[in-house]
C-alpha cells in the first residue's frame, strides 16, 4: 500500500512540475518576445464582431472595398485578445503578464 502511494505522488509530482515549468517557459517566451502584432486594433474589432455575432468573418468589413470572400483565419486568437483587452484593459500579452504578477 506504502509503494502505491509513494509512486502515485511522484507521478502526480512529475505532472505538477512539468505544467509548471511548461507555465514558467511560456511566460518568459511571452515577456522577452519582440515579435509585437502591429495590427492588434484591428485584431480587437475583428475580435469583437465574432464574439457579436457568432460567425467567422467572411468579408473584410475594415477595407474601403470588400468585394472579395476573406476568412479571418486568426478569429481564434482575435477573440483571446478581445477577452483579454477587456479583462486588463492590456492590449499586450506583455502588459496581461504584468497584470497577472504583479496585481
Amino acid at each position: 500500500m506504502n509503494v502505491v502511494n509513494t509512486k502515485k505522488n511522484k507521478e502526480l509530482l512529475k505532472t505538477i512540475l512539468f505544467y509548471l515549468l511548461l507555465f514558467l517557459l511560456s511566460a518568459a517566451l511571452a515577456v522577452t518576445s519582440k515579435n509585437y502584432d502591429n495590427d492588434i486594433w484591428a485584431r480587437l474589432i475583428a475580435g469583437m464582431s465574432v464574439v457579436q455575432t457568432g460567425q467567422i468573418l467572411k468579408y473584410d468589413f475594415l477595407s474601403f472595398t470588400p468585394t472579395h470572400p476573406w476568412y479571418d483565419h486568426e478569429w481564434g486568437s482575435s477573440t483571446k485578445q478581445l477577452w483579454t483587452y477587456r479583462l486588463t484593459y492590456t492590449t499586450s500579452y506583455y502588459d496581461f503578464f504584468n497584470y497577472v504578477i504583479f496585481s
